[in-house]
Parts: structure tokens; sequence; C-alpha cells
């Protein structure tokens, strides 16, 4: 790997502004949670970031996106960081601002405090470990084999060699609100200790924020300076969604239908959820996973957006997000956020060899967000309570009263939870209790996994459009009206042969393939874009021209970072008008430009979308090119 040794100035700098934290840290000062911005853009980072803007390159993760990264060969630059954290305020506008002046492409953002308010995965004793179920990855962590909040960052310092968190490591005494660049360069990511090397490229602690940004004794511009020479020559590796989605459901869901024989509901073999031949070169892979946090930037974005919660272990979430993907991708959307309610990973890969293999899978096991607020069955410690519900009861406020789930019709018990952000709290009464008052602990009806819907803030009914079946009237009471989420297996969607002869039904009289093939003519009326609404592009950079204007030099259009992959054109213009022909990314002057200035204007469209135009400046006066020189020969 290409790994420079750690960029002491900038350390140097950094550790100038006072000692580095020891111990557990400070409480989260932390006042407003990250739901109560009132409007956003669709870039969680840059509406998050007072220095940051389209453009920067930074990508945030999940929790399993970075266990992803962190088990993949190549040269990986990581923040761990936090919008709510004064230091990292202070220190990725400088790191982004060094980044690109480098060419340094890909950063990926992952933030300590899952929540971005007070769930702080560094504190082993700090924050009350108060949720329930069992985690496959730590079962045996604490009494009850119950998951913790810490067993996030045991995650994933247990993919970095054991230097990284031993005394004078990189990692050691790190504090969740700390801001801290790293550079993992991996060699062979079936050998942790041996094919691994982390080093510290930059660090800001909370105690050190507010000098650091004034640019006390000069640390910011030192520190700039060294991330500079740090980044010089390097080159970021990047992981895809569509490498991410397709190593963690191809195992997850292999695991699941290789462990029983071929019946009507397993496939009784190792299955591809996505397949490379489906995904040519990525083209159009549509599906984008988002955490949280980001869900709640993306429900306060205009516009209108399909969202899938989604299970990592869940075998319903198996069988249908490959063929979301495929539909979604057929109708031209751009964009499904996936949104898993786990906060850690339900699924626990191998290693050395077997890095890739699913070994265990749970469907809502460990950090599930999604938890009734009572304590779990068996528990007997009041401590443990499935305590971060509070992000799930915050998501239902936004959809609404008129938002429909199966649990809307009562049907299999619908669970309470409480939406505020006090851990462990119960709620008082369900929301659908006849004397339900205002006065009363809030709940909210249970969603299943997986749910597809289309939100739009703007609507009188933010949920548009869900993905349900609507029960058979003569199954219902008289007058009332049912539904189910699609509850599918991958058998019945393929189908196998099996669940073609299976006269096995899964609902309303329907046989399993009949729900099945149900099931995804559905898609259509969710994905597809509600046509009374028109999107808008939340980042739309004005272009700009590289190269001399002079004739027969070329000039480059540079794009800039659109927000969702829209289809560009362009066309270069003459002294503000339309140059003939001059459609393409570059432009070299020709002799009827002399004298003359050039610009370039970008369109992006994208169906359902509005139309943007962009002008960039002009360039200088066009140069003509300096004359032939005649030479005469000389006479023999």
């Amino acid at each position: 790997m290409n790994a420079k040794p750690f960029a002491a100035a900038v350390l140097a700098a950094v550790l100038a502004l006072g000692p580095l934290g020891a111990g557990l840290p400070q409480a989260h000062a932390e006042t407003a949670a990250p739901w109560a911005k009132a409007a956003a853009t669709g870039d969680y980072l840059a509406d998050s970031y007072a220095g940051l803007s389209a453009g920067h390159v930074f990508e945030n993760v999940t929790t399993d996106r970075l266990l992803d990264v962190l088990s993949t060969d190549g040269n990986w630059f990581v923040a761990l960081a936090g919008p709510s954290h004064p230091a990292s305020q202070a220190l990725l506008p400088v790191v982004n601002a060094a980044a690109r002046a480098a060419g340094i492409t890909k950063i990926y953002h992952f933030d300590p405090y899952l929540d971005g308010y007070q769930l702080d995965t560094t504190l082993a004793n700090g924050i009350p470990d108060v949720t329930g179920g069992a985690s496959v990855n730590f079962a045996d962590s604490n009494p009850n084999g119950l998951a913790r909040i810490s067993d996030v960052w045991k995650l994933i310092t247990g993919l970095l060699p054991a230097s990284a968190v031993a005394p004078g490591g990189p990692l050691a005494g790190y504090a969740g609100d700390t801001a801290l660049l790293l550079q993992v360069s991996i060699s062979n990511r079936q050998d942790v200790e041996s094919g691994k090397t982390v080093v510290k490229l930059a660090e800001v602690t909370a105690a050190q924020a507010a000098a650091f940004a004034a640019d006390a004794g000069g640390a910011r511009t030192t520190a700039a300076a060294a991330l500079a020479s740090a980044f010089a020559g390097q080159r970021a590796s990047a992981r895809s969604d569509y490498q991410f989605f397709k190593r963690l459901y191809n195992a997850s869901a292999t695991r699941k239908e290789t462990l029983t024989a071929a019946s009507v509901n397993s496939v009784g073999a190792p299955v591809q959820i996505f397949k490379d031949s489906d995904w040519p070169g990525e083209a159009g892979f549509p599906l984008k996973a988002i955490s949280v946090v980001e869900l709640f930037n993306l429900l306060n974005t205009p516009g209108e957006f399909p969202i899938l919660f989604a299970g990592q272990g869940c075998p319903n979430t198996q069988a249908v997000i490959g063929q979301i993907a495929l539909r979604a991708k057929q109708l031209g959307v751009p964009t499904v956020y996936v949104v898993d309610f786990s906060l850690d990973s339900n699924v626990k890969f191998g290693t050395a060899a077997q890095i890739d293999t699913a070994l265990a899978f749970s469907a809502t096991a460990g950090l599930w967000v999604r938890a009734a607020a009572a304590p779990p069955e068996g528990a007997t410690d009041p401590g443990y309570r499935y305590g971060y519900s509070y992000l799930y009861g915050k998501i239902a406020e936004y959809f609404g009263s008129n938002w429909v789930t199966e649990n809307s019709s009562k049907q299999d018990g619908s669970v309470s939870y409480y939406p505020n952000a006090v851990l462990g709290e119960t709620p008082t009464k369900a929301a659908w209790d006849g004397d339900f008052t205002a006065a009363d602990k809030p709940s909210a009806q249970r969603m299943q996994v997986p749910t597809l819907l289309r939100y739009n803030k703007a609507a009188a009914n933010p949920v548009v459009a869900t993905w349900l079946h609507r029960e058979r009237e003569d199954n219902n009471p008289a007058g009332s009206v049912s539904y189910r989420e699609y509850m599918l297996q991958l058998s019945w969607v393929l189908p196998t042969a099996a669940a073609k002869a299976s006269t096995a039904r899964a609902q309303d009289g329907l046989t399993v393939t009949e729900y099945a093939a149900e099931a995804l003519a559905a898609l259509d009326g969710v994905l597809k874009a509600n046509t009374t609404v028109t999107h808008a592009f939340t980042a739309t950079p004005t272009p700009a021209i590289t190269g001399t204007a002079k004739q027969g030099q070329v000039l480059e259009a540079v794009l800039g970072a659109w927000s969702h992959d829209p289809v560009i054109k362009y066309q270069w213009l003459r002294a503000g008008k339309a140059i003939k022909g001059a459609t393409h990314s570059f432009y070299v002057p020709v002799a009827a430009d002399v004298g003359k200035k050039i610009s370039v204007r970008v369109t992006a469209s994208l169906p359902g979308y509005t139309t943007v135009a962009k002008t960039s400046k002009a360039t200088a006066a066009v140069a003509s090119k300096a004359p032939l020189k005649k030479f005469k020969l000389a006479a023999p």
C-alpha cells in the first residue's frame, strides 16, 4: 500500500492547543437533535457542516458500510467525525480543501454518535446499555446476551490491527466527540494484523476546537499545509453502493437459503441477489444506503423520494431487494434510499478465507430501533430496554397520521414506542387507545420490514404511496379495510420449482407465487414518480472552464458535483451565442473566436425533475495563434 508516514506537522499543530483527552470523555453538550432541522437540500453533510458545500469529498457511511470498507483492500481515508461536534466543524473544512486541491476524491465520514446526538459508541460505561435483542456479533458480551451501543465500536476496531488501539496507537483513548482523520491502507484484507496499516493524519479534540477554528497560534494554517503534504501523490480508494449491497446481501441470503433443504420457502442453494450480469459496469444502480440520521435530513428535503426500509438479515428483505433495484433501473428512478433499523450489524462475517461468508445473521436483533419500548423477554435487569425507539418514533411523526401500515389495522398486536430522546423510558399509552390525549407520552404504529414507500414532505399526506397488499373484503369486518406489507420468500419470487408446484396459500387465497407476482407488479405504484410533484436537483453547481483561451488550444468544461446523477448536455457559447456543433465537454477555439469571449452552458435533465441550465463565467478574449514563420532555403 502507498501509506505515507503520518503528518507529524498536523499533529504538532493540534497538540499544541492542549493535551489529548484521557479516560472517558465529557458528557455530550449538544441540545439540538438532528431531526430539529426545518429544511435541507438532500446533501446531509453539506447541510450539516457550516464549512462544506456541494462538491465536497466526504461520503457519510452507515456502520455496515464502514465495516465493508475496512474489509476491502485499498487505500482508504476515513474521518471519524460528526456535525454536532465542534471539533469536527473546525477540522473537516480544512481536510476538504486540502483533499480537493490534491485530487483526493473520497473520504468516508462516520459519526461515532449513531443518532448524531447522544449515542456515543466509544463510551464503554458512559451511556446506559438499554437496548434489547441478542447480537450475532456480541451475543456473550454482556448480561442476558444483549447488544450494547459500545459493541459498534468493537466491530470497527476489531477490523483494525491491535496496535491501532494500543497505547500510543492512532485510536488510543479516542473519544467520540473528537475529529479524527485516518488513512487505512489494506494490502491483505484477510490478515488484520499484518495486512493493514492505520495512520493518524489529523486530530482535533473537543477542548481544542475553538482555538483551532480561530487559528490560534497558526494551528489551522499549519494543519492545512501539513495535510497538503500528506495528500500529495496519494489516491483514495472508493467502494460503491453496488459493491456493498452485493457482498452484504449475497452473503446473508446465501446463509439463509442454504440452512435447510429446498422447500416451498427455501432455495436450498447459494444465491446471488445482485449479479454483475444484471449490472454491467454498475451502471444505473439505484440503491443508496443511508443512516437513520441521514434519513431525517432526507425527510426535511423538498422533492419526492422512494425509501426502502430493509433488514440486513431479514429473509423477506433478501427476497425483494434485488428486484426493487432492477425495477427502479427499468423505470429510470435514480435513487432508492435504503434505511436499516439496525444501528450495528445483523450479519457476522467470517475472517481470513471466510471474510465474505456470513457465518450468522439475525433479522431484528442487536441495536434495533424499531423495537418495543419494554424490557426484552427474559431480561431481569430493568435497565435493559429498547431505549433507542425514539429514533423510530420521530420517523413516524414525519410520516403523519394518514400513514398506513399493516398495524394501522391493529393486526398482530401493534406495538407502542416512545419517540422522544429519553433512553429506556416507556410510553404510558398507545396512540390508538380511545382515551389517548396529548398529555400521554406518544407512540407509533409498527412498520414491517421490508417496507417501500414514496415520501414528499410538501404533500398533505407525506407518504404518498406505500407498497401494501389490500386484504380481500370478505376477510374484514363490515365496513373495515386492512392491509398487509408484502412479506415474501426468495423462493416465491424466483420462483423455484417447489414454490410453483405448491398449493400453499400466502394471503387471500393466493398461492405463494401469485402473491409474489402481485407484489412485484405493485412496485411500479411506489417507484414511479408522482407526476403531480416536480422534483428539484439539490446541488446545481455552475460549470467552470480550464485551459488557455487561444486559437487551437483545448478548453474543457469542469462540471462540478450535481445531485441525482442527471443527464448533462453541453453547449459552448461565443460572446453569449451558441456555437454550432460545439456540444461536447471540450472545445477548441477557431479563427472566428479570436477577440471574443467563450463560455459554456450545461443543461441537466432527469425524468420527473425540473431541467436546470447553468452557464460558466466567460474566458478572456480568445488570442490568435502565432503565425508560422517563413523560412528561405539557402542556395546550394
